[in-house]
C-alpha cells in the first residue's frame, strides 16, 4: 500500500540522546506471543502528523549502541499508546516527537529480518542523502541565478550592482561552490549505483560539502539582495531556510567530516 501510494508514511529513527548516531536505538520492541510491544521516544520525525503509518526502528536485542539487534516496524499512526508532539521546522515543514507507550503491533508489522535493520537503515539514509543533496544543488542554482538577475537590475551610484568588481568576485565564488557540490553529487550517485566500495566515503564528503556550500551560497544570496533577502515575500529566504534544514537532515557537516576522515 505504501509503494502504491495508497498510504503515506514516515521514518522514525532519531533518538534525542544521540541524534547523530543512527545506530543508537534505545526504543525497545518486546515480543509477546504473536505481537511486539514498543516503548521509547523518537525525535524530529518528519511528516509524522500526516502519516498513515510510521516506520519505527526499535531494539529487539542488545544494548542501545549495538549495530546488531535493530529491527523495523510499521506502526499505524493512530495506534493506541502512540503520542505525538507536532511542531514546524525552520523551512515550513512539520516534524514531531513521537512517544511510544506499550504500543502493540502484530508480528507481521516487522519489516525484514528481526535484528538486522542496521544495514537497511544505512542504505535508506545514503539514498536520502543523495536525494536531498540533489535538492540542495537545485536550490543553490536558483539562488545563484536569482542573485545574478537581481544584481543586474539593482542600481547603486548610477551603476548596476553587477558591474562592481567585489560583486563579480562574490558571484564567481558562488558559481564555483555550487558547481563543486553539483559535481560531487553526481559522482557519489554514480558510485552508489555501481555498488562501489568508495561510495560511502563519497557520500560523507558530499553531505559535508553540501552543508558548507549551501550555507555559503545562501548567505551571499541574502547579502546581495540586502534586507529584502530576509523577507518572507521573497523566495530567497525560503530557499535558504530549506538549505539549512537539509544541512541538519541525516547528520550535519561536522558528523560527516569526522566519518570521512575515519
Amino acid at each position: 500500500a505504501l509503494g502504491a501510494g495508497d498510504l503515506t508514511g514516515c521514518l522514525a529513527y532519531i533518538e534525542a540522546d544521540e541524534p547523530t548516531n543512527f545506530n543508537f536505538v534505545a526504543t525497545t520492541a518486546l515480543k509477546t506471543g504473536d505481537h511486539y510491544q514498543l516503548n521509547g521516544t523518537k525525535s524530529v520525525v518528519l511528516n509524522a502528523a500526516s502519516a498513515d503509518v510510521i516506520l519505527v526502528s526499535a531494539r529487539t536485542e542488545g544494548q542501545a549502541t549495538d549495530p546488531r539487534g535493530i529491527s523495523l516496524f510499521l506502526v499505524p499512526g493512530d495506534s493506541e499508546g502512540l503520542l505525538r508532539k507536532d511542531y514546524p521546522t525552520v523551512d515550513g515543514l512539520r516534524a514531531s516527537e513521537v512517544l511510544l507507550e506499550n504500543v502493540r503491533v502484530p508480528a507481521s508489522a516487522l519489516v525484514g529480518a528481526e535484528g538486522a535493520a542496521s544495514q537497511t537503515l544505512n542504505t535508506v539514509i545514503n539514498r536520502g542523502i543523495l536525494a536531498i543533496s540533489a535538492e540542495a544543488v537545485g536550490a543553490m542554482a536558483v539562488l545563484y541565478q536569482s542573485t545574478i538577475d537581481y544584481t543586474k537590475q539593482r542600481v547603486q551610484f548610477d551603476h548596476p550592482l553587477s558591474e562592481f568588481q567585489v560583486v563579480k568576485h562574490r558571484l564567481t565564488e558562488m558559481f564555483i561552490e555550487y558547481n563543486l557540490a553539483k559535481s560531487l553529487c553526481m559522482k557519489a550517485t554514480m558510485l552508489l549505483n555501481q555498488n562501489s566500495g568508495d561510495a560511502q566515503r563519497h557520500i560523507h564528503a558530499l553531505k559535508f560539502l553540501i552543508g558548507k556550500t549551501s550555507r555559503f551560497v545562501g548567505q551571499n544570496a541574502v547579502q546581495l539582495h540586502g534586507g529584502m533577502g530576509m523577507t518572507e515575500d521573497l523566495a530567497i529566504a525560503h530557499y535558504f531556510k530549506r538549505l539549512m534544514m537539509i544541512d541538519a537532515t541525516f547528520g550535519h557537516t561536522d558528523i560527516h567530516l569526522d566519518a570521512f576522515v575515519q
